[in-house]
């Protein structure tokens, strides 16, 4: 009986999917509090992140979907960025990555730049690259045409995923001096096989998922770094380089 409510669940869902503009957004209550951070003391803003990606490029072949790109010689379906709102992906990036570093508590607080001007610390960086790829099923497919029968017929179907996220040029810069105390990259892969999905929305869950990995390196790599210098006004530091972590 679970499994048949979890069918119709999902069923509902991805038949709303094409319906509805895509989020960028993920759980955060499964992301745990820092008990002791040296940056407990400070709050933090956060600059729009600036998208430079160089995007799949849209193939069209698949059930005529343009949502669909050639990848190692395979179709998959994609995170189109046209079905994202307002067609873009940074504001709703930057939003989680300041949600996901308050939700930690690795500052006293963490805000939108816009939201708040004055800070102890900015964060600023680049998106790199950003993508959820699922692999198409053909039985999915057709049995998508028979609708509630045709997903229950189809259970069993598993395809591939992939999801990708990188930022590059991040920099911690104490707000008051535009010192740099951190710069960096940080990653996020997720990768594996799942239920077969008719259409592909779920690239855009994968995409998301790649995200919240990434994020969590970056809280990672700010808890090796000592703020005592940067806490006294006009304290000498050396930039800390990118592989340094």
């Amino acid at each position: 009986m679970i499994r048949l409510k979890t069918v119709v669940c999902c069923f509902i869902i991805f038949l709303a999917s094409g319906c509805v503009k895509q989020q960028i957004a993920y759980r955060l209550d499964d992301v745990a509090r820092i008990q002791s951070s040296s940056f407990a003391p400070f709050t933090l803003a956060v600059a729009e992140f600036k998208d430079i990606r160089q995007g799949p490029i849209k193939e069209n072949k698949w059930y005529k979907d343009d949502r669909t790109t050639l990848k190692d010689g395979r179709d998959y379906f994609f995170n189109d960025p046209d079905y994202y709102k307002d067609k873009v992906i940074s504001p709703w990036i930057t939003e989680m990555i300041v949600k996901h570093i308050d939700q930690a508590g690795l500052f006293k607080s963490t805000k939108l730049l816009s939201d708040n001007p004055n800070t102890d610390f900015i964060l600023e960086g680049n998106i790199q690259r950003f993508e959820g790829f699922k692999e198409p099923s053909i039985g999915a497919q057709i049995g998508q045409q028979f609708g509630l029968i045709g997903a229950l017929m189809t259970l069993g179907l598993k395809s591939t995923y992939e999801g990708t996220t990188i930022l590059i040029d991040v920099q911690l810069k104490k707000r008051s001096t535009d010192e740099i105390l951190w710069t960096g990259t940080a990653e996020g892969r997720v990768e594996g096989e799942d239920f077969a999905d008719a259409y592909g929305w779920s690239a855009y869950q994968k995409a998301n998922e790649s995200l919240k990995v990434a994020v969590n390196e970056l809280i990672d790599k700010f808890m090796t770094v000592s703020v005592a210098n940067f806490a006294q006004p006009h304290a000498a530091h050396e930039r800390v380089p990118q592989d340094a972590f």
